[in-house]
């Protein structure tokens, strides 16, 4: 007889391990990071007549005024294709958590739909998506609809890069424009280190107008998954004495050009004029551009003489693939290019340890022209990453009566907003 019941975080851990499930959002440390960010959380497992777990998830659980719902944060473990196993486990759930008070759980499942390639071209299409779909909706799910928008938190669209060649070969991928901004930002002396939990200020300083994220909780997620060490920080720093230094050299270089050009002007026949009159005014351009590179330069070492931190990423390991969680950067020093370079030197360096996918995270639906989140989208895609899109939310009712009484309430709608 089949049944659902409780199990530890270990014994979840075990199974996510044995399904080979990469995700950072099913995983005892992710219920832990949850857990200290007040919610409550439970593992469930459905385990056969002969006692074998069969499916699992882990649950979090939020209550407000009496109220509570649920969620499953990137769907239950189990084989959505398989429907016996999805029909039982989606009947016993919903008895198991309504007998617990929740109103319903929502879930977000790793059920690919399409993936297109880094030029926005459709690649592959899941031919067993529309009757795994409809079988949900047969089942009680609600689709919540296809989010088009950027998500920072488990999206329905991901940017992931499959690391299966050389790392060298990987950067050959990455789009002519944005090798050389890699190369520019390394010649601007930014340096890439790892760090630990005394400096995750700067990842939340970078991302708290964007996120709704406070520092603790980018805390309490290093300290849930570093003890098991499935999470790294890493930021990017320019070294501002150095960066002057190199400025101010720039400068005085392209000084002299611009002024044996001028020589070269007055000392030119009447037919080689027009050529370096041409390229003194290209020349200039490029002198003034440095000018104001070398103002910024000395502004940046005034306000900060030890170094400044321009970019920031928080990833976790999952399995084969290495996951950024979140990153952000300093706006003000976006033109130095620091944030490029760091996901560059994350590809290259889980690539070197043997991981087989690098997740770059959230995007928007890439097959929209002219949105808002076209620079996320362009960015993400020039380092030759695939996007997965994924069926978005479902909701599984667990209390038709409370459900109805309070769907509508402003209260209901925020719970597990953001989350």
């Amino acid at each position: 007889m089949l049944q659902i019941k409780r199990i530890d975080g270990k014994t979840f851990n075990e199974y996510v391990t044995k399904k080979q499930i990469e995700t950072p959002y099913q995983c005892d440390e992710y219920g832990k990071t949850m857990q200290a960010e007040g919610y409550e959380v439970l593992y469930v497992g459905m385990f056969d007549d002969k006692n074998t777990l069969i499916a699992a998830s882990l649950i979090l659980i939020e209550t407000k005024d009496k109220v509570k719902y649920a969620l499953a944060p990137r769907g239950f473990l189990l084989e959505y294709n398989n429907i016996e196993v999805l029909a039982n486990f989606t009947k016993l759930i919903k008895k198991f958590l309504g007998d617990m008070g929740v109103i319903a759980v929502k879930i977000n499942p790793l059920i690919i739909r399409n993936i297109y390639n880094s030029n926005g071209q459709q690649i592959e299409k899941n031919p067993n998506y529309e009757n795994t779909f409809n079988t949900m909706k047969k089942l009680g799910y609600i689709h919540m609809g296809y989010n088009t928008m950027f998500e920072a938190q488990k999206p329905r669209f991901e940017a992931i890069i499959s690391l299966n060649k050389p790392h060298t070969d990987l950067f050959k991928d990455v789009k002519k424009e944005f090798r050389t901004k890699i190369r520019n930002a390394e010649e601007n002396y930014i340096s890439i280190h790892k760090s630990n939990f005394n400096n995750l200020r700067y990842l939340y300083l970078q991302t708290k107008n964007k996120y709704p994220r406070d520092l603790q909780y980018f805390q309490n997620l290093y300290a849930s998954f570093k003890p098991s060490d499935k999470i790294d920080f890493f930021y990017a720093k320019i070294d501002t004495v150095k960066l002057l230094d190199h400025m101010r050299d720039s400068y005085a270089k392209q000084d002299y050009i611009c002024n044996q050009l001028s020589k070269d002007i007055f000392n030119s026949s009447p037919e080689e004029k027009i050529n370096v009159v041409s390229k003194k005014m290209a020349a200039d351009n490029l002198l003034n551009q440095y000018k104001n590179q070398m103002i910024a330069a000395t502004n940046l070492l005034k306000n900060s003489p030890n170094g400044a931190i321009a970019a920031s990423a928080l990833v976790v390991k999952s399995g084969n693939m290495a996951y950024v969680i979140m990153d952000g950067m300093d706006t003000e020093l976006k033109a130095f290019n620091a944030k490029h370079l760091l996901m560059w030197k994350l590809i290259e360096r889980y690539s070197k340890l043997g991981f087989k996918r690098f997740n770059l995270g959230g995007v928007s639906d890439i097959t929209l022209e002219n949105t808002k989140y076209d620079g996320l989208n362009q960015f993400k895609m020039s380092f030759n990453a695939n996007i997965f899109e994924y069926m978005g939310d479902m909701e599984l009712i667990t209390n038709s009566t409370q459900y109805f009484m309070y769907e509508n309430t402003i209260m209901f709608k925020n719970m597990f907003k953001g989350k």
